[in-house]
C-alpha cells in the first residue's frame, strides 16, 4: 500500500510530535494543510480563514451567494426596513471548548472590546450600539445599513476568559496562540515555527467533524514542495503553479475565485485612450482564450468584459466578453487615423505612433507580456514596466501612468467613481456601485450588476484579462473540497477516503 502521509517522523517539519503513539487508524484521519501564517494565525492580527476552524461567526454559508443553510451562532435574525437595527437570536445549544455556555453577553463583550479606544478593531465596522435583551437575544444598531457580510466574517470571544486582559495588548495577547472557541475544532498545540494542531470537537452543535486531527504547517509563503514530498494532504496554491499537478492521478486541483478580475486599466486621460473605440478595437487584439492556456488555467475559464459578483463567478453567470477580432481591430484603428505610413510595423498618426507604457505588478507579468505581444501583431507598441507592487499601487492611484496592471480589491468599483485614478467617470456608474455595496436582495444585486456591466461592455475603462483565481491542491484522499472555498477549506465538511 501507498504510504498516505509521512508518518510524524515527519515532525522535523511540521514541529513537535504529541506525547504518546498514534495508532494507524489515528494517522489516517489526520488532513495536514500547508498555509501561510505564524503562530498568531487564529487572533486578530492575523483575521483569516483558519480562524473559522476555533470560532463561529454570526453566520456562515457554504457559498458566496449567501443562500440556504447557514452555520454559526445566529439561529435567526430579524431587520427594520432600513437595515440600520438587527435582533439576533443565538443557538441555544453552543459550548465554548472549555464547556461554558456561549451567550450574548460574549457577543455584547466581543464587540465592545473591538470599540475600545486602545483596540478600535474594524471588525467593529459600522456597529453603533448592542443591547443584550437576554442570554440568548440581542439588538444591534448600525450607523449605515448593515449587509450579510456584516454576519459572516467577524468572530467572537469567551468574555469569562477575556474580561480582565489589559486591551492595549490586545493583538499581543498569548490567548491568540493557544484559543479558547466554540467552533468544530479544537486548539491541542503548536510549535511556533512549524505547526498548529487541532482535534475535532465532540461537543460541537452540529456533530463531531469526520476528520479527526488537523495540522496545519506554517509557512512563509505555501508551496509545492511539502505536497510533493508527502509532508502535508493539502496546500493553497498560486494557480500559475498548479500545472504540474494536473495530470498527476495521486492529486486533484480545485480553482476558485471572486468578484473583481485582473484588467489592464486604461487610462482614458491620455490621448492615445480618449475614444472607446479604441480602447475595443485593443480588446478585440487580445486572444483572452489563449491567455489562459498560457496561464495553466483551466479550459473552462470564463471571460467578461462586464463586471460581476461572487456569487456570479461561482454559478458561472458571467456577462459577454468582445470576441478576440484582430481584423476587425485593426479596421476600427484604421478608421481612426492609424496607418503604418513608414513602414515600421508599428501604427502612426500625424507622426506621432502608437506607442505607450504600461506599468505592472510583478505578479501580472506574464499576463502583461502576453498582451504585449498580441497588441504587437496589430501595430500597437505596449511597453511593459514591472514594477514593486506597492508602487504601482501608488502610481494608479495617483492617477500617474498611462496604463496598468495593479493589484488590489476594488478596483472595478475605484475605475468608475468620481475622481477616479483612470479618468473614467461616470454618475450613474457611481449611483449603482454605491447601491450595490449594500444591497442584500440577490435579485437585485444582480440586476444592478447588469445595468453596470453594460456600461463596463461599451466603454471598457479596462480590459479583462483573466479572472483572479486562487487554487488549492489536494491528495485524492481528501474528499468533499469540490463545494468549498479554495481559499481555505471547509474542514468540518470534509472527509478522508481510506485506501485499500
Amino acid at each position: 500500500m501507498r504510504p498516505l502521509l509521512l508518518a510524524l517522523v515527519a515532525c522535523t517539519s511540521l514541529g513537535a510530535c504529541s506525547s504518546g503513539n498514534r495508532t494507524d487508524a489515528a494517522e489516517s484521519n489526520t488532513l495536514r494543510i500547508d498555509y501561510g501564517g505564524d503562530e498568531y494565525l487564529l487572533g486578530p492580527a492575523s483575521d483569516d480563514n483558519p480562524k473559522f476552524l476555533v470560532f463561529l461567526p454570526m453566520a456562515r454559508w457554504d457559498n458566496s451567494c449567501r443562500t440556504g443553510e447557514h452555520t454559526g451562532l445566529a439561529e435567526r435574525w430579524e431587520y427594520t426596513p432600513d437595515r440600520l437595527h438587527w435582533t439576533f437570536y443565538l443557538r441555544r445549544d453552543l459550548r465554548w471548548h472549555d464547556g461554558v455556555p456561549v451567550t450574548a453577553r460574549d457577543i455584547e463583550f466581543t464587540i465592545n472590546l473591538w470599540k475600545h479606544p486602545d483596540v478600535l478593531w474594524y471588525g467593529a465596522g459600522p456597529v453603533e450600539s448592542i443591547e443584550v435583551i437576554d442570554d440568548y437575544t440581542m439588538r444591534i444598531d448600525y450607523s449605515q445599513p448593515g449587509t450579510l457580510e456584516n454576519l459572516d466574517w467577524g468572530v467572537y470571544y469567551p468574555k469569562h476568559l477575556l474580561e480582565d486582559l489589559d486591551p492595549k495588548e490586545f493583538f499581543e495577547w498569548e490567548f491568540w496562540t493557544r484559543p479558547v472557541g466554540n467552533g468544530p475544532y479544537r486548539y491541542v498545540r503548536h510549535d511556533r515555527e512549524t505547526h498548529i494542531e487541532f482535534e475535532s470537537n465532540p461537543d460541537y452543535y452540529e456533530g463531531k467533524p469526520p476528520i479527526e486531527r488537523l495540522m496545519i504547517a506554517l509557512a512563509d509563503v505555501p508551496g509545492m514542495v511539502r505536497l510533493l514530498a508527502g509532508e502535508v494532504d493539502l496546500s493553497v496554491a498560486d494557480p500559475n503553479d498548479v500545472t504540474r499537478f494536473a495530470g498527476n492521478p495521486d492529486f486533484n486541483v480545485y480553482y476558485g475565485g471572486w468578484g473583481t478580475p485582473i484588467r489592464l486599466i486604461w487610462n482614458v486621460r491620455h490621448e492615445l485612450f480618449r475614444d472607446k473605440e479604441i480602447r475595443q478595437a485593443l480588446t478585440m487584439a487580445i486572444d483572452r482564450r489563449e491567455l489562459a492556456r498560457v496561464l495553466g488555467h483551466p479550459d473552462e475559464e470564463l471571460i467578461s468584459d462586464g463586471v460581476y459578483s461572487s456569487c456570479q463567478f461561482q454559478q458561472r453567470d458571467l456577462p459577454p466578453a468582445w470576441p478576440h477580432d484582430p481584423e476587425r481591430a485593426r479596421s476600427v484603428l484604421e478608421a481612426e487615423g492609424w496607418h503604418d505610413a513608414d513602414g515600421d510595423g508599428i501604427l502612426d498618426r500625424d507622426g506621432k505612433a502608437f506607442q505607450f507604457n504600461t506599468i505592472v505588478d510583478p505578479r501580472w507579468q506574464r499576463a502583461a507580456v502576453f498582451a504585449q505581444n498580441q497588441l504587437r501583431r496589430i501595430g500597437v507598441r505596449m511597453e511593459v514596466q514591472v514594477m514593486d507592487a506597492g508602487v504601482v499601487v501608488e502610481q494608479f492611484r495617483a492617477g500617474n501612468f498611462e496604463a496598468a496592471i495593479p493589484r488590489g480589491p476594488n478596483l472595478d468599483a475605484a475605475i468608475g467613481r468620481t475622481g477616479s485614478p483612470t479618468g473614467y467617470s461616470n454618475v450613474r456608474v457611481q449611483e449603482l456601485w454605491d447601491q450595490v455595496q449594500g444591497e442584500i436582495d440577490r435579485e437585485a444585486r444582480d440586476r444592478m450588476y447588469g445595468e453596470l456591466s453594460e456600461f463596463y461592455y461599451d466603454e471598457l475603462p479596462g480590459t479583462f484579462l483573466h479572472p483572479r483565481l486562487s487554487a488549492m491542491v489536494a491528495r485524492r484522499r481528501v474528499r468533499g473540497l469540490e463545494s468549498s472555498p479554495i481559499e481555505f477549506p471547509l474542514v468540518d465538511r470534509l472527509w478522508i477516503e481510506r485506501e485499500r
